[in-house]
């Protein structure tokens, strides 16, 4: 008798327990998922399906055969393992626990965790997918293929229609930029017959763009080889060499190119770039380049066009663009196996602004306002073979400057734009950037961006873009092991309560720019500050202070 209360007891305890967990795993799946609480279910990726402009996926979709389990997509992004760890830590039920949850995915048609199943990328032309790969947490819809984290990108960019899209660009735009260009704005905003030939001219431009396969077959781009892209006058020699020797320090194994337009380098300088390992050093207004370059523009403080124009016409079809002034902090050749360049031929890097809703550029390029992050352009991986439209719009764009470059702050945006215009998929590294610099009077005074690892979001450059004016005429030297760095945590960063800003301070013997964060006071403690030297890589220090 005893036996057979004990075995009954016995019963009901795993009966309990095994209703507890279920209900435990349940409601954390129905109310524990990115954005909003929807009783969302996996779904099988070999059928797929299309989201309307106000659900991001589906709530009833096709229920998977068990015999296609490894194709099966979960859209949660809690793994039930780890919450049941949680609760039960005695060794003796792990075994159980495992084997009932086993059957918990069984009976409710999940897919548990396994390998990575690649998400396929957006196809032109046909309805939005929305596609959540439970195995590897990567969203994958028309623009953006991004990976759910802390600091993450927003998958589906608000429409500037909505208040709250507006107030969100209001918060974040450059209004330093806006600066003397808004009655440019207003002009074109108001002179339809204007915007419609700009529209007409680009549209035109690509209509009739030879193909890539015709340059090749006249003898550009043969191998398809990968290398890494420069761009440098003669302020900036300096500095690209720096980068170039870190390149090396690091590992990195992939040849060089050095671009600039004639007379901005001498023949010290070509010698000098040239004496580092696999570097070439080449002239934009070469005439036996495929897109030869018109010289230097004497009106322009700075010529942002040689970007493009240096990736367009590099040897190279797949590259990585770094500016001169950006420093690597690990061996950056990996890029080009990651997942998202694969899918796409693409990675971009967001930047701290938002393009304004009232920006005649959306109407330009036949657009509807999106509240999405910039681009940073001081570090690009691009297949231009892949994306050889998008790379010559942006191209247009930038040799178009007298118009463009006052709708758009420099080069950097029109890469986005032009994926934007011609309906191309593009990768947006999911975390946001990073500020590192020097207090100055209490006040953080940013002069370095940081973007990281397009997956894991670990430190990956430190482009140093203000730091030259922090150095010009010897005024201070950067000591990057002396910096701290300051980051917005909060896992939605395009919340208006994140505000960039330009600023000046004095430091040494002039004013010099600087960035920071204005945050609303009761999100204060999602801001993340410290010691820029305990969260890079310790390697990035000890090369700057070797490295000159």
């Amino acid at each position: 008798m005893s036996s057979f209360l004990r075995s009954t007891r016995s019963q009901w305890f795993r009966l309990i327990l095994a209703c507890s967990i279920s209900i435990i795993v349940t409601n954390y799946i129905d109310h524990h998922f990115f954005f909003q609480s929807r009783n969302y279910v996996c779904k099988d990726v070999s059928q797929p399906w299309s989201a309307s402009k106000n659900s991001e996926i589906p709530e009833q979709t096709p229920t998977p055969s068990d015999t296609n389990i490894n194709s099966w997509k979960f859209v949660s992004t809690v793994d039930p393992f780890l919450e049941l760890d949680k609760l039960m830590k005695d060794p003796q039920h792990q075994k159980k626990i495992t084997d009932w949850v086993d059957k918990f995915y069984k009976l409710n048609r999940i897919a548990p965790p396994g390998p990575i199943v690649p998400v396929q990328p957006h196809v032109v032309n046909a309805p939005a997918k929305i596609i959540y790969d439970c195995n590897n947490r990567t969203w994958s819809n028309e623009n953006m293929i991004w990976k759910k984290s802390m600091g993450v990108l927003p998958a589906n960019p608000e429409s500037c229609r909505s208040e709250h899209a507006r107030e969100n660009i209001d918060h974040n735009t450059d209004f330093y930029f806006m600066d003397g260009k808004v009655e440019y704005w207003v002009e074109l905003n108001s002179n339809a017959s204007k915007t419609d030939i700009l529209r007409d001219e680009w549209k035109y431009y690509i209509a009739n763009l030879k193909s890539f396969g015709s340059y090749q077959e006249k003898g550009y781009f043969k191998g398809n080889k990968r290398g890494v892209v420069f761009t440098a006058h003669k302020s900036a020699v300096s500095r690209c060499l720096k980068s170039i020797r870190f390149l090396r320090a690091l590992g990195c194994k992939l040849p060089i190119e050095v671009w600039y337009l004639k007379s901005e380098l001498d023949i010290l300088n070509i010698k000098e770039l040239e004496s580092e390992t696999d570097v070439k050093v080449r002239d934009l207004t070469d005439p036996t380049n495929p897109f030869p370059s018109p010289p230097r523009d004497p009106t322009q403080n700075r010529n942002f066009q040689v970007k493009s124009a240096s990736i367009l016409n590099s040897d190279f079809v797949e590259i990585l663009y770094l500016d001169s002034d950006n420093l690597p902090m690990l061996d950056p050749t990996f890029l080009f196996e990651t997942d998202p360049y694969k899918l796409t031929g693409t990675i971009m890097w967001p930047d701290f602004w938002k393009t304004h809703y009232k920006n005649p550029i959306w109407t330009v390029l036949n657009l509807d306002c999106r509240d999405e992050w910039e681009v940073e352009a001081g570090q690009l991986v691009i297949d231009k073979k892949r994306n050889w439209k998008p790379m010559h719009l942006a191209h247009y764009m930038q040799s178009h400057y007298e118009t463009y470059f006052r709708l758009l702050n420099g080069d950097k945006d029109t890469f986005r734009f032009g994926f934007l215009a011609l309906n191309e998929t593009f990768y947006m590294v999911p975390h946001f950037l990073a500020s590192a610099g020097l207090y100055v009077d209490d006040k953080m005074c940013g002069n370095t961006m940081v973007q990281t690892h397009p997956v894991d979001g670990t430190p990956l450059f430190a482009h140093m873009n203000l730091v030259k004016d922090l150095e010009s005429d010897g005024m201070v030297e950067a000591r990057p092991r002396e910096f701290i760095f300051k980051r917005y945590q909060h896992p939605r960063p395009w919340d208006p309560n994140m505000q960039p800003h330009f600023y000046s301070t004095h430091v040494g013997t002039k004013d010099v720019p600087c960035v920071d964060f204005n945050i609303a006071p009761h999100v204060s403690g999602l801001i993340e500050q410290g010691w820029f030297v305990n969260w890079a890589p310790r390697q990035f220090f000890d090369l700057y202070d070797e490295l000159k």
